[in-house]
């Protein structure tokens, strides 16, 4: 890429065009490769998600048609409906987007730690000083999320259901 845009050595200019050109195709290249393996990958985790989400309702429906008559006296059959739908949906959404999206972070966020310790262990070692103060501050923030779900959680979800 040097002896395109920079070149140590004096070349003609029609060689640095061909290796400009080879360049550029080869970005076209990469992005097309790159588009090509995403809508696999998302159509593979929409067909494993439908797929589980499908067996898993199907479980639940046999399971909720096995229940006594006694049990739908007590509960509300639509509320037990809407329930397994939006926590299967929820589930759902979980394993097409939230995996991928959850690997492909953790993978970014290993590669930009290696490269900055190659680049600079010093400046790498400066940046990890705040993780104790974050991984602290995430634990009290999930733990007064969990209380304030438990608290008025009930609430919510009768609001959000009609």
């Amino acid at each position: 890429m040097d002896m395109v845009f920079v070149p140590i050595k004096p070349t003609e200019g029609s060689d640095r065009f061909l290796w400009l050109n080879i360049f550029v195709l080869s970005l076209i290249g990469v992005h097309i490769l790159s588009t090509l393996l995403g809508t696999g990958r998302n159509y593979m985790m929409s067909w494993l998600g439908n797929k589980v989400i499908f067996d898993l309702r199907t479980s639940a429906y046999e399971y909720l048609q096995r229940l006594s008559l006694s049990f739908y006296d007590k509960k509300e059959t639509g509320r037990l409906m809407s329930r397994v739908t939006y926590d299967t949906g929820n589930l759902q959404n979980f394993i097409v987007n939230g995996i991928q999206d959850f690997v492909m972070d953790i993978l970014t966020l290993i590669g930009m730690c290696v490269i900055l310790f190659i680049t600079d262990w010093k400046l790498a070692m400066l940046t990890l000083i705040p993780l104790p103060i974050l991984a602290f501050s995430s634990v009290i923030f999930g733990k007064k999320c969990t209380w304030f779900i438990t608290k008025f959680g009930g609430e919510w979800q009768v609001f959000l259901l009609y």
